[in-house]
């Protein structure tokens, strides 16, 4: 089963030029175009909860930025926003960002186009906007905006992919042993024949191929029969109620 999940994060981003003692970028290309045009850099940008310095580190912004406009000063961006802080489940995961910033430009939005582990699949903004800024190093504040598809675990694990195991049955080993003959996918109708006792079962289903089987009677031939109208359940990590309507309330 898959669900959406919306996620709402509101993080701080520091940017520290290279030749700096906590420098956490750097240029691998020159270049001797105006307006920076050509200039590639490294960055592994620091992202941290807060503003303050009781802040804690949560995710580092791994990835590049070049120079990319002759007319004006112009980065295009793309980075892995990998989260790191221990103490939450989003350890290990990350954001796939993509975007531009003007160099004169205090404000601005990247792309979110994808992700992985507690962000798989995401899609979204994040708003970015320079709180502060000197020659020296930048602090962004970063306004998160994603949705990403939950997968639910199923009820019932199957494993490397085989066939469903199956347990029992429990007892005396006697009489016949009776059971359908393929894989069932959806059950169709249930009769039961009974007095004071239940007498016999029998029932209808659709098997993986959209097949449908009948089974049984089992029992005796004795008793009214008794035809499933519908069938209802609650499901959580286990099935909590089960409701058979019948053309006879039992």
């Amino acid at each position: 089963m898959i669900q959406h999940k919306k996620l709402l994060l509101h993080l701080y981003a520091y940017q520290n030029v290279q030749k700096t003692p906590d420098a956490n970028q750097a240029v691998i290309v020159e270049s001797k175009h105006h307006e920076c045009f050509g200039i590639l850099a490294a960055n592994d940008w620091t992202v941290y909860d807060g503003p303050g310095h009781n802040a804690n580190l949560v995710a580092h912004a791994h990835g590049l930025h070049l120079g990319a406009s002759m007319a004006k000063e112009n980065w295009f961006i793309c980075f892995n926003m990998v989260f790191v802080d221990q103490r939450n489940r989003f350890t290990g995961s990350s954001f796939k960002v993509m975007g531009d910033f003007q160099g004169i430009a205090h404000n601005g939005e990247w792309a979110i186009v994808g992700g992985t582990g507690e962000f798989a699949y995401a899609q979204g903004v994040i708003a970015f906007r320079k709180t502060q800024q000197s020659e020296r190093n930048a602090r962004i504040e970063l306004h998160v905006r994603a949705m990403c598809l939950s997968f639910l675990r199923p009820l019932l694990s199957l494993g490397d992919g085989s066939a469903i195991a199956k347990i029992g049955p429990w007892g005396k080993i006697s009489a016949d042993l009776l059971d359908i003959p393929t894989t069932p996918q959806r059950l169709e109708r249930i009769t039961i024949r009974h007095g004071v006792v239940i007498d016999s079962l029998a029932f209808s289903f659709i098997d993986k191929a959209g097949e449908p089987y009948n089974v049984g009677p089992w029992g005796g031939p004795r008793g009214d029969n008794k035809d499933t109208r519908s069938l209802r359940k609650s499901l959580g990590q286990l099935v909590s109620s089960q409701k058979i309507m019948s053309n006879i309330m039992l």
